[in-house]
């Protein structure tokens, strides 16, 4: 993990804005903001994390543990929290008006910015665009958008990314997994 001096370096150096040095802090200080919940098609996971001092937790074998598996084993990843925040969001509904929504993303990252992360499958996803095209969408670069999470961070100075599950090098995670052993002392 970071020191906080590391961690005012990064603030100064990426130009952080003061309300997005205040959330970042708030994530760190706090851990999970809710208890991993038991669903019929997740499996929560554990991680003992080396990088974090603490052990890291997931809902999901397939979308979210291999991320932190991942994120755990890349050297440009500087710290990792899962459940970081409860974000309360208003959002413009498909027919006018506001909606309120409560999102609490998968991750939080400080590699080569700060960073949120939502993992989800494809399917998933793909339903998500045909229900809220106006929220949900891919570019044509192949990225996910959630565009109302991007708005609400980008003038703090946090990235958001959607990511789907099918990005995961599931070659390279095996391999990870069968080296484990060796890799630590």
């Amino acid at each position: 993990m970071l020191s906080t001096t590391q961690l005012d370096q990064l603030f100064a150096e990426w130009k952080t804005p003061s309300e997005g040095r205040k959330l970042i802090r708030e994530i760190r200080e706090q851990g999970p903001v809710r208890e991993l919940q038991y669903r019929m098609d997740g499996v929560r996971t554990r991680l003992v994390s080396k990088k974090m001092g603490r052990a890291l937790t997931a809902e999901s074998r397939t979308c979210e543990f291999p991320a932190i598996y991942i994120r755990e084993n890349d050297p440009n990843t500087s710290e990792l929290w899962p459940q970081p925040y409860a974000f309360d969001l208003m959002v413009d509904g498909p027919n006018g008006g506001k909606t309120r929504l409560r999102h609490i993303p998968d991750l939080f990252v400080i590699e080569d910015g700060f960073i949120i992360e939502e993992w989800r499958e494809l399917a998933r996803l793909v339903r998500l665009s045909e229900e809220r095209p106006h929220h949900f969408y891919c570019d044509d670069q192949g990225q996910w958008h959630y565009e109302p999470m991007e708005k609400y961070l980008e003038p703090l100075g946090i990235k958001y990314r959607l990511r789907c599950s099918d990005e995961h090098p599931r070659v390279f995670l095996s391999n990870l997994s069968f080296l484990e052993e060796y890799a630590y002392d």
